[in-house]
């Protein structure tokens, strides 16, 4: 089976409408990024962060119960995290 001059037009008119692997991957990535910019621009993120911040204290501030000779200068950054995340939060 032999191509007529016609479908040989017609296949490289279908490879050409083909996009580049390089403009490809441009658009991969700037969508990509686009995409990872708005994740961070959302309210929602901002908010579980500050969640996190309040809650995560809390573990850290349990440990001089379970061990009374940890060094209380040790919760200081945990303490100052709690103080920022509800200052953020409300």
């Amino acid at each position: 089976m032999e191509l007529t001059e016609e479908d040989n037009q017609l296949v490289k008119q279908t490879v050409e409408s083909f996009i580049s692997p390089e403009n490809l991957s441009k658009e991969i990535l700037q969508e990509a990024q686009e995409s990872r910019r708005k994740e961070f621009e959302t309210a929602d993120y901002w908010f579980g962060v500050t969640l996190v911040s309040v809650i995560a204290p809390f573990a850290t501030m349990a440990l001089p119960i379970i061990s009374p000779d940890l060094n209380v200068g040790l919760l200081l950054p945990f303490i100052l995290q709690f103080i920022v995340g509800i200052s953020v939060l409300f």
